[in-house]
């Protein structure tokens, strides 16, 4: 065995802690990084795969422009390979449970071909016969429902009881309406009618071939589209949030390499005086070069090989929580090889580099320099040059981020690189500055505490200016998404509070309209001092179905459009016309129309007079007065009326007072904020599933500051043991090293909290345009305030602990030793 492996096997058995703390720094980068991205691809395909069945697993949809059942040939379903078609419907309908009246998702379809095709999963139970019905899990979890029990369905039709037959896993069809869904066998009930026919193809041909000869033999009464086309925009901003998860996943990836390299670049530094023994006793440039390099080689082998096995565990735990979060089965893990694969070679190489050039740098040092522990020179203050030239990089980045609007994505990692070099460039310029003042004028510390902390400083100014770095863009990642993630639900909020307001909300449980004679009786009710009905109805704009809202020209209207979209006094003013209509910014991009533009709404020409971005109906909507919408659309529906009531008239009355006086069975009175919580449940579902993987990705960002800390702070070992040795108590070690970490997490706190915001900007500025939402950017204190105040607690933390555990177990020998 020659010199240099010896050395190397002596080195790695010498200090197994300092070693196996080096392993577990590398190997924390790498298995956040794979946790995070298999947990997300899993949840992304495993959903993705979901909006797959909910079409019943189908390649095309046939939707009857009139009621007339489709039907194909049993030699044309050969000759096209088709396996099935199954008819579908669904309509909201409401049951009764202790509560009152709940909605529920009714789907009209063939249970026995979804079950044969895995799109509905049964629990228990068989498949529904006549008047026989299948729940969800989330139904029977909700309602204490169970097999064999009736359950009362009320919908346009009337009233009508179904057996309960079985239960349905949460998963496939019934992933729609939050898992709150009830399905009947549409060959069963007679009075079902199908609203669009899926068919299901063997694979064997192609579906552009497919879709011609179907149009070919079905006629022009029905409209053909891919099944894929079907899932709505909800799936697809949900698609874009997990893309920028797993975007968030390499940006931890890269803070793992950070704290890899910052553990490499010590470790081996620290062996600086055996590398000059080794230089005296003859060993070249190219045999240090090659020793350096397997010893990076090793950790990082060791490490990323650890954190791939830790990875895959802790992706197992992560997909559990987010399928609790969203009430799914069991989701199968998918594993992005090529990432991880390139990832952990990354991982490799960069340690092998890390200690390559760190093996220039000692072979280029003086015998002497290197056989104490720390240069006689004291390290130069940063170079101005470099300096200057990273803030001209920042500040360029920074406008063509700007600038570049139309390459949104492009726009977006310019943005975020220019917030990533202005805390480089902060640390590098106000670190040192910040470090001297506290050491040399903070009152409420003793003089031996900041000598010591500034001797180390001093020490390992690099070194302590990279944890800061590190610590900064931990803070700055984090806060940001949070930040990012409230305001999204803030936004949500607003959606509900612009849609119910006053007092109360009158809304048909059966499904229908309410009709201009309940508007009648309900304005007329002597507890009623105002009423606001919401006109909707829908119309095709070059094949964009667009939500059509008419709004009458009242105080009440104007002060709800102005507040949630931001509608101009101008443009509110225009609705007045009969002949005027906004339109979403969404609509117009995607219908390319402009301001001026003619448009055509069931045959009659509205002028566009402005347009508004908004989250409603996922940003195709259209705003219009009432007497334009009134003479445009005759088959409208009035989903609910907002009701405001006389002063002193108590809620409770009201419900009660209507209940005795209303001849529609089918009117019920919720309270306002009652049918907002309603509304909320679909939109909590992805506000959880968000929440859930920021929590993680938080767990991870505090392992690795933990980690981080532990490392700094043993780079004091021996300052600390021969302290010790000198009369420093347990309590003065303990402030010296908050006084260490606390300089260092409030000024990363500081750093990175104002970042965050930057990055803030920049998440709501993208979202906005990729989304065509109406996110407003709006700091929240307490958020901010909260995240930072985690991150110092847990940087000075991990300082404690191991300061801790070194002033009670490792003597100055031991010390002495060790260094």
């Amino acid at each position: 065995m020659s010199g240099g492996a010896l050395y190397l096997r002596k080195k790695l058995k010498m200090d197994k802690e300092k070693n196996i703390l080096a392993v577990l720094s590398i190997s924390l980068g790498v298995m956040i990084f794979v946790a995070t991205a298999i947990s997300t691809l899993s949840t992304k395909n495993y959903y993705n795969n979901y909006i797959g069945n909910r079409s019943s697993g189908a390649d095309l949809i046939i939707r009857p422009k009139v009621e007339n059942p489709l039907q194909i040939t049993s030699d044309l379903q050969a000759e096209l390979g088709i396996e099935s078609i199954i008819p579908y419907a669904e309509n909201e309908d409401y049951i009764e449970t202790a509560d009152g009246l709940s909605p529920v998702l009714m789907i009209d379809t063939d249970p026995q071909e979804e079950i044969k095709r895995q799109t509905l999963i049964l629990a228990e139970g068989q498949r529904p016969q006549k008047e026989e019905c299948l729940i969800t899990e989330m139904l029977e979890k909700e309602y204490a429902l169970s097999v064999g029990d009736s359950i009362s369905v009320r919908n346009v039709n009337g009233e009508r009881n179904y057996q309960i037959s079985g239960v349905l896993k949460n998963s496939g069809t019934v992933t729609k309406n939050s898992f709150q869904c009830m399905v009947v066998d549409i060959g069963q009930e007679t009075e079902m009618k199908a609203q669009e026919y899926r068919i299901a193809l063997s694979g064997k041909q192609k579906l552009d071939y497919v879709k011609d000869q179907m149009a070919t033999a079905i006629g022009k009464d029905y409209i053909i589209t891919d099944a894929n086309e079907n899932s709505t925009s909800f799936d697809n901003e949900l698609n874009i949030f997990f893309n920028i998860f797993y975007a968030v996943s390499g940006m931890l990836l890269l803070l793992g390499y950070y704290l890899m390299g910052i553990t490499i670049n010590h470790y081996l530094y620290g062996a600086r005086k055996e590398l000059a023994v080794l230089k005296v006793l003859g060993a070249t440039k190219q045999e240090l070069y090659s020793l350096l390099g397997k010893m990076g080689g090793v950790f990082c082998l060791t490490g990323s090989s650890l954190g791939l096995v830790l990875g895959f565990i802790s992706a197992r735990v992560m997909t559990g929580m987010i399928a609790s979060l969203l009430h799914m089965g069991d989701i199968p893990l998918e594993i992005p090889y090529v990432a991880i694969f390139f990832a952990a070679i990354c991982c490799i190489v960069g340690g092998f580099v890390i200690a390559l050039l760190l093996a220039h740098r000692v072979a280029r040092e003086s015998i002497v320099d290197g056989l104490l522990k720390y240069p006689d020179v004291v390290e130069k203050e940063n170079n101005q040059s470099t300096t200057f030239c990273l803030c001209v990089f920042c500040v360029t980045v920074g406008i063509l981020g700007i600038v570049l609007k139309v390459h949104v994505l492009l726009s977006i990692i310019l943005q975020i690189s220019a917030d990533i070099f202005l805390i480089l460039i902060t640390v590098r310029l106000f670190y040192p500055k910040f470090a001297r003042l506290i050491t040399q004028k903070i009152p409420c510390f003793p003089d031996y505490c900041k000598l010591i902390v500034r001797n180390n400083y001093q020490k390992n100014r690099k070194k302590n200016q990279r944890t800061v770095v590190l610590l900064a863009l931990i803070i700055t990642f984090i806060t940001g998404l949070s930040c990012t993630f409230q305001q999204l639900n803030v936004t949500l909020n607003k959606l509900a509070d612009y849609s119910y307001f006053g007092d109360a909300v009158v809304r048909s449980v059966s499904g229908a309209s309410i009709t201009n004679t309940d508007l009648d009786m309900l304005e007329n009710r002597e507890e009623v001092s105002e009423i606001y009905p919401l006109y909707q109805s829908y119309f095709d704009c070059n094949g964009v179905e667009i939500q059509l809202n008419g709004y009458a020209h009242e105080a009440q209207n104007r002060d709800q459009l102005m507040s949630f979209m931001d509608i101009t006094t101008d443009e509110w003013n225009a609705l007045e016309k009969p002949d005027s209509i906004l339109l979403s910014d969404f609509v117009l991009q995607k219908c390319r129309l402009k301001i001026g533009d003619e448009i055509e709404v069931n045959g009659q020409k509205f002028t566009i007079e402005g347009s508004y971005a908004s989250i409603l109906n996922d940003g195709k909507s259209a705003l219009i007065g009432m007497d334009g919408f009134l003479s445009a659309v005759s088959d409208y529906k009035i989903r609910y009326v907002n009701v405001v009531l006389n002063p002193g008239c108590e809620f409770d009355t009201f419900k009660k007072n209507f209940k005795n006086g209303s001849t529609d069975p089918y009117l019920a009175v919720w309270d306002v904020q009652e049918m907002k919580e309603v509304e909320m449940q679909a939109d909590n579902q992805i506000i959880y599933l968000l929440y859930g993987i920021l929590l993680i990705i938080l767990f991870s960002a505090l392992l690795i500051i933990i980690n981080c800390m532990v490392s700094e702070t043993r780079g004091n070992i021996c300052s600390i043991t021969i302290l010790k040795a000198l009369g420093l108590t347990r309590s003065q070690a303990h402030m010296q090293c908050i006084l260490d970490g606390g300089m260092k997490a409030v000024f990363a706190s500081a750093t990175g909290g104002f970042c965050a915001i930057l990055l803030n900007m920049v998440f709501v500025k993208a979202l906005n345009n990729l989304l065509h939402w109406n996110l407003v950017f709006h700091l929240e204190i307490e958020t901010l305030l909260l995240f930072i105040g985690i991150f110092m607690l847990i940087t000075i933390y991990g300082g404690l602990i191991t300061t801790k555990r070194i002033y009670r177990k490792i003597s100055v020998v031991e010390a002495i030793s060790m260094e």
